[in-house]
């Protein structure tokens, strides 16, 4: 087998042939085993020869090499993927694209074999939390619920395939990141990041903060005319730990990540202030020689708040509107 093509992401065969002939010993790099390649096809570690559907696979060196827009959306980092057609209209929205020419609501995102919000969560959480992106093309990915893609358009599954971000869980060596940028509309951001490991305790804290404003986009007298400057403010905040209970194939681990989104839309009476929260829990163990059991759960916690004036007959307030989301998904799988 040739050497793909580093423009196109390898299939999972190709990243095995990689891992297998040139092993990666960078320090930075997160430990896997080498038949232990994909989770999305069957919810359990799988060698090549037992995958019968086509996934993708994006690792962690792929990743921090990827021309990702400024937008900084999960979702562009499978733009590069056949039949995936990315459009994030700004850092703070959603993807509005396609999958297999399906729109996205078609299409299911999962942070570890566990449901995110679709909409909400690429613009979320961040990349350099990832060990690695599972894309799976196609119905064969109907085992996963879309409850949190379709907002109730009554579709129950993802007919055009998931897309499946896996967390960093072994850590090698220990890793900081730091990064601060400004721009254009009083542009401001920094973002940290630190891993490392103490005994069979492997872990990775992070955040950011970002603030910006940002132009007028409607027409004068519309109901989207600006009248003064718009701001928001983005806070992040998440961590990961991950604990080897004696051996390498037992082990449980706890994510937790905020967002707060707060500003307003250039009207003294319409303000916002979101928060969305996410936790993930996971306990794996080989119960017998080829059998595995994995036990997942979780939950998923959005807060919207906004408020609408009366605009263009008055910048009285008219309401302040609320929307509040729980989700606790649980996954027990033996395989």
């Amino acid at each position: 087998m040739g050497t793909p093509n580093p423009e196109v992401p390898p299939t999972v065969e190709a990243a095995t042939e990689q891992q297998t002939k040139e092993p990666d010993q960078s320090p930075t790099r997160p430990y896997q085993h080498h038949e232990e390649i994909t989770v999305t096809a069957s919810k359990t570690p799988q060698t090549p020869g037992d995958v019968t559907q086509t996934v993708r696979l994006i690792d962690a060196e792929e990743i921090d090499h990827l021309p990702m827009s400024p937008n900084r959306n999960l979702s562009e980092l499978v733009s590069y993927q056949p039949g995936v057609f990315v459009s994030s209209l700004s850092r703070n929205d959603a993807n509005w694209g396609s999958n297999g020419g399906m729109g996205p609501k078609y299409s299911s995102y999962l942070l570890e074999g566990q449901p995110i919000d679709a909409f909400v969560d690429g613009m979320s959480l961040d990349p350099w939390a990832l060990e690695r992106v599972e894309v799976q093309r196609g119905p064969a990915a109907v085992m996963y619920s879309n409850y949190l893609a379709m907002d109730f358009a009554g579709n129950q599954t993802p007919l055009a395939g998931i897309t499946n971000y896996v967390l960093r869980d072994r850590i090698d060596a220990p890793l900081t990141r730091l990064q601060v940028g400004g721009g254009s509309w009083a542009t401001v951001s920094a973002q940290a990041y630190h891993q490392g490991r103490a005994g069979d305790l492997h872990y990775f804290t992070g955040g950011s903060l970002e603030r910006s404003d940002y132009t007028d986009y409607g027409a004068p007298g519309s109901w989207l005319n600006i009248l003064d400057d718009p701001q928001y403010t983005k806070v992040r905040l998440y961590g990961k730990g991950t604990v080897f209970l004696g051996r390498e194939d037992r082990s449980l681990s706890l994510f937790a990540h905020y967002t707060g989104h707060s500003g307003d839309v250039g009207h003294p009476n319409r303000d916002f202030d979101h928060s969305y929260g996410t936790l993930n829990a996971a306990y794996r163990d080989q119960i017998a020689a080829g059998m595995d059991i994995q036990m997942r759960a979780g939950a998923r916690l959005y807060d919207r708040r906004w408020g609408e004036d009366r605009y263009p007959k008055s910048l009285a307030p008219r309401e302040h509107d609320r929307v509040e989301q729980a989700v606790f998904p649980i996954d027990v799988t033996l395989g």
